[in-house]
Protein backbone atom coordinates (compact mmCIF):
# COMPACT_ATOMS: atom_id res chain seq x y z
CA UNK A 1 0.00 0.00 0.00
CA UNK A 2 1.16 3.32 -1.47
CA UNK A 3 1.13 6.58 1.08
CA UNK A 4 -1.76 7.74 1.91
CA UNK A 5 -2.87 11.41 1.74
CA UNK A 6 -4.61 14.51 1.56
CA UNK A 7 -6.02 15.73 -1.64
CA UNK A 8 -6.95 18.34 -3.22
CA UNK A 9 -8.63 18.35 -6.83
CA UNK A 10 -8.73 21.78 -8.99
CA UNK A 11 -5.98 23.89 -8.85
CA UNK A 12 -5.45 25.53 -11.78
CA UNK A 13 -2.22 28.03 -11.08
CA UNK A 14 1.05 27.71 -9.53
CA UNK A 15 0.17 30.16 -6.85
CA UNK A 16 -2.77 27.79 -5.77
CA UNK A 17 -0.03 24.80 -4.97
CA UNK A 18 2.36 27.01 -3.47
CA UNK A 19 -0.63 28.17 -1.01
CA UNK A 20 -1.51 24.96 -0.33
CA UNK A 21 2.27 23.81 0.33
CA UNK A 22 2.22 26.78 2.75
CA UNK A 23 -0.60 25.41 4.44
CA UNK A 24 1.42 22.63 5.34
CA UNK A 25 4.52 24.78 6.41
CA UNK A 26 1.87 25.78 8.94
CA UNK A 27 0.86 22.90 10.44
CA UNK A 28 2.40 22.94 14.07
CA UNK A 29 2.30 18.89 13.64
CA UNK A 30 2.38 17.31 10.37
CA UNK A 31 0.90 13.87 10.46
CA UNK A 32 3.59 13.09 7.58
CA UNK A 33 0.35 12.67 5.14
CA UNK A 34 1.07 13.30 1.42
CA UNK A 35 -0.54 16.60 -0.52
CA UNK A 36 -2.23 15.17 -3.40
CA UNK A 37 -2.13 17.59 -5.95
CA UNK A 38 -5.29 17.07 -8.44
CA UNK A 39 -5.35 18.12 -11.70
CA UNK A 40 -8.16 17.93 -14.20
CA UNK A 41 -8.04 16.41 -17.72
CA UNK A 42 -10.25 15.22 -19.88
CA UNK A 43 -10.48 14.27 -23.27
CA UNK A 44 -11.71 17.72 -24.49
CA UNK A 45 -9.35 19.41 -23.08
CA UNK A 46 -6.55 17.39 -24.54
CA UNK A 47 -7.46 18.17 -27.89
CA UNK A 48 -7.67 22.01 -26.75
CA UNK A 49 -11.91 22.09 -26.29
CA UNK A 50 -13.40 23.59 -23.17
CA UNK A 51 -15.75 21.68 -20.54
CA UNK A 52 -18.39 22.69 -18.53
CA UNK A 53 -16.00 23.63 -15.73
CA UNK A 54 -13.15 25.53 -17.60
CA UNK A 55 -12.16 27.42 -13.80
CA UNK A 56 -11.30 23.39 -12.88
CA UNK A 57 -9.58 22.09 -16.25
CA UNK A 58 -6.23 24.25 -16.81
CA UNK A 59 -4.42 24.10 -20.70
CA UNK A 60 -3.04 20.53 -20.27
CA UNK A 61 0.35 22.20 -21.72
CA UNK A 62 0.06 24.18 -18.09
CA UNK A 63 -0.05 20.50 -16.57
CA UNK A 64 3.85 19.76 -16.03
CA UNK A 65 4.42 22.98 -14.64
CA UNK A 66 1.63 22.79 -11.59
CA UNK A 67 3.21 19.78 -10.06
CA UNK A 68 5.97 20.90 -7.53
CA UNK A 69 9.61 18.96 -6.77
CA UNK A 70 8.62 18.18 -3.26
CA UNK A 71 8.79 14.89 -1.57
CA UNK A 72 5.78 15.97 0.75
CA UNK A 73 3.38 15.63 -2.46
CA UNK A 74 1.64 13.03 -4.67
CA UNK A 75 0.80 14.72 -8.37
CA UNK A 76 -1.96 13.22 -10.32
CA UNK A 77 -4.28 13.86 -13.52
CA UNK A 78 -7.53 13.11 -12.82
CA UNK A 79 -8.26 12.12 -15.88
CA UNK A 80 -12.16 11.51 -17.70
CA UNK A 81 -12.93 10.28 -21.48
CA UNK A 82 -15.77 10.32 -23.65
CA UNK A 83 -13.27 7.78 -25.56
CA UNK A 84 -12.70 4.97 -23.64
CA UNK A 85 -11.50 2.94 -26.49
CA UNK A 86 -8.80 5.14 -26.81
CA UNK A 87 -7.51 5.17 -23.31
CA UNK A 88 -4.26 3.22 -23.19
CA UNK A 89 -3.18 6.26 -26.23
CA UNK A 90 -4.46 9.35 -23.84
CA UNK A 91 -3.07 7.89 -21.04
CA UNK A 92 0.26 7.59 -22.85
CA UNK A 93 -0.30 11.62 -24.21
CA UNK A 94 -0.50 12.44 -20.54
CA UNK A 95 2.43 11.15 -19.34
CA UNK A 96 4.32 13.15 -21.35
CA UNK A 97 2.48 15.91 -20.61
CA UNK A 98 2.74 15.72 -16.96
CA UNK A 99 6.27 16.25 -16.68
CA UNK A 100 9.35 15.29 -14.66
CA UNK A 101 7.20 15.60 -11.16
CA UNK A 102 4.44 14.09 -12.38
CA UNK A 103 3.31 10.66 -10.30
CA UNK A 104 0.45 9.35 -11.69
CA UNK A 105 -3.77 9.40 -12.47
CA UNK A 106 -6.82 9.46 -10.57
CA UNK A 107 -9.26 7.24 -13.61
CA UNK A 108 -12.66 9.36 -12.98
CA UNK A 109 -14.49 6.99 -15.03
CA UNK A 110 -16.56 3.99 -14.25
CA UNK A 111 -15.08 0.68 -14.61
CA UNK A 112 -13.12 1.27 -17.10
CA UNK A 113 -11.23 -1.82 -19.44
CA UNK A 114 -8.41 -3.27 -17.60
CA UNK A 115 -5.75 -4.00 -20.50
CA UNK A 116 -6.91 -0.30 -21.28
CA UNK A 117 -4.83 1.20 -17.95
CA UNK A 118 -1.22 1.18 -19.81
CA UNK A 119 1.35 3.20 -17.82
CA UNK A 120 4.74 3.17 -16.60
CA UNK A 121 6.04 1.24 -14.19
CA UNK A 122 5.56 2.52 -10.17
CA UNK A 123 2.61 4.91 -11.88
CA UNK A 124 0.31 5.58 -9.12
CA UNK A 125 -3.10 4.58 -10.20
CA UNK A 126 -6.41 5.77 -8.43
CA UNK A 127 -9.74 4.65 -9.60
CA UNK A 128 -12.62 6.68 -8.46
CA UNK A 129 -15.83 4.55 -7.73
CA UNK A 130 -18.02 7.51 -8.46
CA UNK A 131 -21.88 7.17 -8.05
CA UNK A 132 -22.21 5.28 -11.77
CA UNK A 133 -19.44 2.80 -10.84
CA UNK A 134 -21.56 1.59 -7.89
CA UNK A 135 -24.53 1.65 -9.81
CA UNK A 136 -22.95 -0.33 -12.21
CA UNK A 137 -22.16 -2.49 -9.21
CA UNK A 138 -25.77 -3.14 -8.29
CA UNK A 139 -24.96 -0.79 -4.89
CA UNK A 140 -23.50 -3.44 -3.41
CA UNK A 141 -20.28 -3.55 -1.60
CA UNK A 142 -18.95 -7.00 -2.14
CA UNK A 143 -20.02 -6.66 -5.52
CA UNK A 144 -17.62 -3.45 -5.68
CA UNK A 145 -14.84 -5.34 -3.71
CA UNK A 146 -15.18 -8.34 -6.55
CA UNK A 147 -15.80 -5.80 -9.60
CA UNK A 148 -12.17 -4.51 -8.47
CA UNK A 149 -10.57 -8.21 -8.70
CA UNK A 150 -9.93 -7.18 -12.67
CA UNK A 151 -7.97 -4.32 -11.23
CA UNK A 152 -6.07 -6.09 -8.63
CA UNK A 153 -2.58 -5.81 -11.12
CA UNK A 154 -3.43 -2.63 -12.60
CA UNK A 155 -4.73 0.11 -9.77
CA UNK A 156 -2.65 0.98 -6.99
CA UNK A 157 -5.64 2.67 -5.08
CA UNK A 158 -9.41 3.10 -5.64
CA UNK A 159 -11.32 6.46 -4.00
CA UNK A 160 -14.95 6.31 -3.16
CA UNK A 161 -16.50 9.05 -4.91
CA UNK A 162 -20.21 9.29 -5.25
CA UNK A 163 -20.49 13.22 -5.09
CA UNK A 164 -18.08 13.42 -8.28
CA UNK A 165 -16.69 16.78 -7.25
CA UNK A 166 -20.14 18.35 -6.72
CA UNK A 167 -19.61 18.84 -3.07
CA UNK A 168 -22.25 16.14 -1.76
CA UNK A 169 -21.83 14.91 1.69
CA UNK A 170 -20.59 11.19 1.98
CA UNK A 171 -22.83 8.67 3.62
CA UNK A 172 -20.56 7.89 6.61
CA UNK A 173 -22.30 4.28 7.30
CA UNK A 174 -22.72 3.62 3.68
CA UNK A 175 -18.80 4.11 2.56
CA UNK A 176 -17.92 2.30 5.80
CA UNK A 177 -19.09 -0.55 4.09
CA UNK A 178 -17.67 -0.35 1.11
CA UNK A 179 -14.24 0.08 2.72
CA UNK A 180 -15.11 -2.38 4.89
CA UNK A 181 -15.92 -4.91 1.83
CA UNK A 182 -12.92 -3.42 -0.18
CA UNK A 183 -10.15 -3.63 2.57
CA UNK A 184 -11.85 -7.24 3.29
CA UNK A 185 -10.89 -8.66 -0.14
CA UNK A 186 -7.99 -6.36 -0.99
CA UNK A 187 -5.95 -5.49 1.35
CA UNK A 188 -3.16 -3.82 -0.24
CA UNK A 189 -4.84 -1.84 -2.89
CA UNK A 190 -4.92 2.05 -1.05
CA UNK A 191 -8.64 3.39 -0.07
CA UNK A 192 -9.26 7.36 -0.39
CA UNK A 193 -13.08 8.52 -0.22
CA UNK A 194 -14.50 12.10 -0.86
CA UNK A 195 -17.97 13.49 -0.61
CA UNK A 196 -18.45 17.43 0.20
CA UNK A 197 -15.13 17.65 2.31
CA UNK A 198 -13.93 20.83 3.74
CA UNK A 199 -12.68 22.52 6.99
CA UNK A 200 -16.65 21.89 8.65
CA UNK A 201 -17.16 18.56 7.60
CA UNK A 202 -13.73 16.51 7.90
CA UNK A 203 -14.12 16.03 11.40
CA UNK A 204 -17.41 13.42 10.62
CA UNK A 205 -14.85 11.02 9.23
CA UNK A 206 -13.15 10.63 12.43
CA UNK A 207 -15.09 7.23 13.26
CA UNK A 208 -13.88 5.88 10.20
CA UNK A 209 -9.96 7.09 10.14
CA UNK A 210 -10.21 5.25 13.76
CA UNK A 211 -11.52 2.16 12.40
CA UNK A 212 -9.78 1.81 9.17
CA UNK A 213 -6.24 2.62 8.64
CA UNK A 214 -4.22 4.06 5.68
CA UNK A 215 -7.66 6.40 4.32
CA UNK A 216 -7.11 9.10 1.83
CA UNK A 217 -9.17 12.09 1.48
CA UNK A 218 -10.03 14.44 -1.49
CA UNK A 219 -11.73 17.24 -1.55
CA UNK A 220 -12.92 19.48 -4.25
CA UNK A 221 -16.61 20.63 -4.53
CA UNK A 222 -16.41 22.99 -0.96
CA UNK A 223 -13.02 24.60 -1.82
CA UNK A 224 -14.63 26.54 -4.72
CA UNK A 225 -15.55 30.22 -5.02
CA UNK A 226 -19.06 31.20 -5.47
CA UNK A 227 -17.24 31.82 -9.20
CA UNK A 228 -16.20 28.20 -9.28
CA UNK A 229 -12.43 29.26 -8.21
CA UNK A 230 -10.35 27.79 -5.65
CA UNK A 231 -10.68 29.35 -2.38
CA UNK A 232 -7.05 29.16 -0.65
CA UNK A 233 -8.78 30.12 2.50
CA UNK A 234 -11.08 27.37 2.67
CA UNK A 235 -8.33 25.13 1.35
CA UNK A 236 -6.11 25.49 3.84
CA UNK A 237 -8.58 25.39 6.64
CA UNK A 238 -9.47 21.57 4.71
CA UNK A 239 -5.83 21.16 5.10
CA UNK A 240 -4.93 22.06 8.97
CA UNK A 241 -8.72 20.36 9.69
CA UNK A 242 -7.81 17.29 7.54
CA UNK A 243 -4.49 16.72 9.26
CA UNK A 244 -5.84 16.95 12.71
CA UNK A 245 -7.41 13.58 12.24
CA UNK A 246 -4.16 12.21 12.01
CA UNK A 247 -1.48 14.03 13.89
Amino acid sequence: MLSPYIGVTGFMKKTEVRAALAALDDLPNWSGRKLMVGVLASSKTLVGRSNKWPNRYPNVYEIAGLFPPDRRTVNLIHYATDDRHALSDQLGELVSLGGSYFDGFQLNIPWPEPASIVVPKYTRVVLQVGHVALELAGNSPEAAAKCLDAYKNVVTDVLLDASGGRGISLDLELISAYVRAIRARHPVIGIGVAGGLSRDTVQRLLPLVERFSGLSLDAEGRLRTEEDHLDLEAMGSYISAANGLFD
